[in-house]
């Protein structure tokens, strides 16, 4: 049976309202999160004050901006009032949690085979979702997540609570710069993702309450308001060959641009796109084979 609605006509370069079978799930209720939350390591953990973070804040410092003052466990018993904002990263090193999340990868590449038509006409291309991952999120009533792009593509499902999930397109390079994105995938950072006055307007505002969700195409902008009870979200990211594509694209034009070139932008050539494409991952297999760190940017090499 699926968790997700499989008759959701599911489009990879746009967001969308899902529906979805979690809401009651029992690894997904507070008193088995608690029980998590103080089994994973504290690399996996990350809390702060949520209710009084402007949408602008910078979505990398928030935690150490706006401490609680409050312990893990002491924040997740008074989510009520605690006024926070508690993420639990990367759940599927828990066995129970993989398995669940597993479960809805298969909806989603289910949904990508559905929605994808290859090259070769009436041919379906092979879905390809890589390197996913399970998040947790709980919130309290009014809580912010400041305005931020994921490195992925991403089904946000609520699973009790309500909150107002602003998104936008990834694609509208008047909310996402060229130079903006490629610092983005270049740097694996978001130090020049910031929220523009203007940017509002332009948002799709996603109402979730429980057995809803909002997909959120690869790197789309996007902010949060929690409603006025305590929120829980489950969050599954992942790649996909394609996204991966462009990500070292966007990582060989800002590798150009720092040595004072001006690249062409992405999708403006498809044939200097592939050229780069494969510049970019013959620089990897390079490095590789010099048995570089594994954390080295290849682009250090041209």
């Amino acid at each position: 049976m699926s968790i997700l609605d499989p008759t959701l006509n599911f489009k990879p370069l746009e967001s969308a309202l899902v529906r979805h079978s979690l809401a009651k799930h029992p690894l997904l209720q507070m008193p088995r999160l608690l029980e998590l939350a103080l089994q994973l390591p504290p690399e996996q953990l990350r809390y702060y004050s949520g209710c009084q973070i402007p949408v602008t804040q910078n979505f990398e410092t928030v935690a150490k901006t706006y401490p609680n003052g409050l312990s893990l466990e002491e924040t997740l018993r008074h989510m009520e009032t605690a006024g926070s904002y508690v993420f639990l990263r990367k759940v599927h090193t828990h066995p129970l949690y993989r398995d669940l999340m597993n479960e809805v990868v298969e909806d989603i590449e289910a949904l990508i085979h559905k929605s994808s038509i290859g090259a070769i006409a009436g041919k379906k291309v092979k879905p390809q979702v890589e390197r996913a991952e399970a998040w947790v999120f709980i919130s309290s009533p009014g809580a912010v997540t400041p305005y931020h792009r994921d490195h992925e593509s991403n089904f946000l499902l609520q699973i009790s609570g309500k909150k107002n999930v602003n998104v936008w397109n990834p694609l509208d390079r008047s909310v996402c710069p060229e130079e903006e994105s490629e610092f983005l995938h270049g740097e694996h950072s978001l130090e020049k993702t910031l929220y523009g006055p203007d940017y509002q307007p332009k948002a799709i505002v996603y109402e979730l309450s429980a057995g809803q969700g909002a997909f959120m195409p690869f790197t789309a902008p996007h902010w949060v308001k929690n409603g006025d009870e305590v929120s829980i979200s489950m969050s599954i990211t992942y790649h996909t060959q394609e996204t991966d594509r462009i990500r070292n694209i966007y990582r060989m034009n800002h590798a150009l641009r720092k040595r004072g070139m001006t690249p062409n932008t992405v999708g403006q050539s498809p044939l200097l796109d592939s050229a780069k494409y494969l510049a970019y991952r013959n620089l990897l297999k390079a490095k590789r084979a010099l048995n570089r760190s594994a954390y080295s940017d290849p682009a250090t090499y041209l």
